[in-house]
Order: structure tokens, then C-alpha cells, then sequence
């Protein structure tokens, strides 16, 4: 199962950073926030990935193995770090790709 797009290691503080989220797509449905650029190349972090159903991730290797032990269809409850706080966020997985 994949949420949208690539998840890449945070370089901070560990978990998955979203890059890219698809309108219509499970992390777009959901309400995940992606990493944002500026015209003059600044970057600006969206969510940060923390935890899947119960189990907190460091790593991106972690984040896709937690991920891995669901299936396409399956409500997911995640944890993200947004704005410096921690929120809880509901998500329906979609089939890899």
C-alpha cells in the first residue's frame, strides 16, 4: 500500500516527510500536508510521518515496513508532526505502484 508519491527520510528528528501529495489521492483525501518550494528555491516541511496505527517510525525503512503490514482498502490511523504538534490524521490506503 503507498499513501502518494515517494516518503523520504526526515533529516530531523526522524519519521517520513511527504513530498508530494496527489489531489485525489489517499493523502490528498486525508488532508496530508506536502513539503512546499518557493520560485526563489526555498523549501518549506508539510507533515512529517511519526507513527502507523500503533507503531512509531524513525526511518524511512521503518515507515514502508509499517506501512507494508496493511493493505490496500485498510483505514490507517498515522500520527504527523505538524506545525510543531503532534495530530492525528485517518487515512485509506490505495494499492501500490
Amino acid at each position: 500500500p503507498r499513501l502518494d508519491g515517494e516518503l523520504a527520510a526526515c533529516s530531523r528528528g526522524g519519521g517520513g516527510v511527504v513530498p508530494g501529495v496527489l489531489a485525489g489521492g489517499p493523502a490528498g483525501r486525508a488532508g496530508l500536508r506536502p513539503l512546499r518550494g518557493t520560485a526563489d528555491g526555498r523549501s518549506f516541511l508539510g507533515d512529517v510521518i511519526l507513527q502507523v496505527g500503533p507503531q512509531r517510525v524513525g526511518r524511512q525503512e521503518e515507515l514502508l515496513a509499517a506501512l507494508g503490514g496493511y493493505q490496500a482498502g485498510d483505514e490507517v490511523e498515522l500520527v504527523v508532526l505538524r506545525e510543531r504538534r503532534e495530530v492525528g490524521v485517518r487515512v485509506v490506503l490505495d494499492e501500490g505502484g
